[in-house]
């Protein structure tokens, strides 16, 4: 592909054909994973995380070598509960099984589960946010671009089979690393007090119905805490989002593959901020590809 740095939505892609002798010995059947499309492709991946764990691991040096905040929550955190269901794990400092005090609604272990969880994430804003001011962040962002549009190509003229597969080595390892998990679980809780909501609407609506307040023969529950206060995915991580929303818009009507991905894709857009610039668009190239150092 050829692209222009200031408007990423100008792309032009170049076609080279190579004919050689004895062409049945050298043939290899659309879609192969012997092919040369997805070993390139499955290379780009395997870099592409490499480099990225490379910055994240450089961009903690630099904040704890200046005084920045530690990247750890309270030694008494536990929230390993949530994590497990989307089998994450992570150096944050999380411990222990909560699953129940957050599912059965247990009033204090909920509030400290929850402010290690907003700590944690408050903390892995700040640093994902002084990522993506590296200019290596920059090259990152504009790499995974490539990726992206090279599987959507791949994906709509050979083998979205194939797809499915390098996207999940890709998304999988994502989600699962340190700079996304505290995110990943606030997004989890944020969609179980969703729930919880909708439930007790509709407890209300069948308890109306029935002709009898809710007061007379119901024991009211215990009073649920505050939910916890929203942190906003940072923008490197948005962009990584929008960039699997835009590859999964290609292949429409195939939520059973990669189910795992594709909710935690549902539950991150809930931590997004409204005010959105789209992919592709000159605002998004500005900040994700810029010219300046390259």
């Amino acid at each position: 592909f050829l692209y222009n740095r200031k408007d990423l939505s100008e792309m032009y892609s170049l076609s080279l054909t190579v004919s050689v002798g004895h062409v049945a010995e050298f043939c290899v059947p659309p879609g192969s994973k012997s092919g040369h499309t997805y070993s390139a492709l499955e290379g780009a991946v395997l870099h592409f995380l490499s480099q990225y764990n490379r910055l994240w691991q450089q961009t903690i040096s630099t904040a704890l070598a200046a005084g920045g905040p530690k990247v750890a929550s309270s030694p008494n955190s536990d929230i390993t509960g949530l994590s497990d269901a989307y089998g994450l794990g992570s150096s944050w400092g999380f411990k222990g099984n909560t699953s129940g005090a957050l599912l059965q609604g247990e009033a204090t272990a909920r509030k400290e589960i929850l402010a290690a969880m907003e700590q944690a994430a408050t903390t892995a804003q700040g640093i994902c946010e002084a990522m993506g001011d590296d200019p290596e962040f920059h090259r990152l962002a504009f790499m995974m671009h490539c990726i992206i549009d090279s599987m959507v190509n791949y994906g709509v003229r050979e083998d979205r089979g194939a797809v499915f597969q390098l996207a999940s080595l890709l998304f999988s390892a994502l989600f699962r690393h340190d700079s996304f998990v505290p995110f990943m679980l606030m997004a989890a809780e944020h969609r179980r007090a969703l729930q919880r909501r909708k439930l007790k609407a509709t407890k209300s609506m069948n308890i109306g119905g029935q002709g009898r307040p809710a007061d007379i023969e119901d024991t009211p529950a215990e009073p649920e805490p505050a939910d916890t206060v929203l942190v906003y995915l940072p923008k490197p991580m948005v962009m990584m989002l929008q960039q699997l929303s835009y590859l999964l818009s290609f292949f429409p009507g195939r939520d059973d593959l990669i189910p795992e991905i594709r909710k935690a894709e549902h539950d991150l857009w809930r931590i997004v901020r409204p005010s959105l610039f789209p992919r592709d668009s000159q605002l998004y190239s500005e900040f994700f590809a810029p010219m300046s150092g390259q």
